[in-house]
């Protein structure tokens, strides 16, 4: 997809207010994007452990892009609106060469239904994908790029294989004691990952963790929040029709398996 002439032209800090050409998809593709609760299928595809409920609260708002193959689903995206911006989350592809079809569709998709707009999205990456995004021609579309950092839990849990957060937060939570304040999202994956948001002050981390039943925690930024270890990757920044960094935000995106 980034080494089409139109991405080229997009990734650009001018932009382009031209539309993406309309894809001709190849035989047995089809493309729909719809607001609402996802299918089943669409779990599935995702790997998450939220219910069908919980998705419904946590995609409120937003588009999901679904591209099927001979009727079954092999590559999904979220469009969320986040002001006078849109974001593309949850970006899952099971088919070779499906996510290419899926993102020029997506992005056709977007430029018909609101016209030029500014989309922001993340990768996560290790150094050497981050070094494959030069090759590949990704480069283009990169605004900033952000260490990841993780904090865990002296728990037994970890060597037990156990979880404690069964009874996890829904939608994303704001954690505080007054002086300081966290916004952490459950991973949905019953793993006992929760993914730090935002924060301010200097938040007590076991505290935080206890709070949500966590056994990790995650972030990223260029630098860590606190006593946390560096993961050995990192989460680029992207952007299309945008110039500079983008704002970070924060969304109940749905993490995939």
């Amino acid at each position: 997809m980034w080494d089409h002439p139109w991405a080229v032209v997009a990734t650009t800090s001018e932009g382009t207010r031209l539309p993406p050409p309309l894809p001709i998809l190849p035989a047995g593709f089809s493309f729909i994007c719809s607001l609402g609760a996802p299918p089943e299928t669409w779990i599935h595809l995702v790997g998450t452990h939220w219910t069908p409920a919980e998705l419904a609260e946590r995609l409120e708002g937003a588009w999901i892009a679904c591209l099927s193959f001979e009727g079954a689903l092999v590559a999904t995206c979220v469009l969320r609106p986040h002001g006078s911006c849109w974001i593309l989350e949850t970006l899952v592809s099971r088919k070779k060469g499906s996510a290419n079809w899926l993102l020029r569709c997506a992005f056709r998709w977007l430029w018909d239904h609101v016209g030029p707009t500014p989309l922001f999205f993340t990768w996560e990456l290790s150094l050497l994908q981050l070094a494959g995004t030069f090759w590949k021609g990704w480069w283009r579309a990169i605004r900033a790029v952000h260490s990841t950092w993780i904090w865990s839990a002296d728990c037994f849990c970890h060597h037990k294989g156990l979880h404690v957060n069964k009874n996890r937060f829904c939608m994303p939570t704001v954690i505080t004691d007054g002086t300081w304040s966290v916004t952490v999202s459950d991973s949905g994956l019953e793993d006992g990952w929760g993914y730090v948001l935002a924060f301010t002050g200097s938040p007590d981390w076991p505290a935080v963790a206890a709070k949500g039943g966590w056994l990790s925690l995650w972030t990223y930024g260029a630098r860590p929040p606190g006593p946390w270890g560096f993961t050995s990757q990192v989460v680029v920044m992207g952007a299309i029709n945008y110039a500079g960094v983008p704002p970070q935000w924060a969304s109940a995106e749905v993490a995939s398996s």
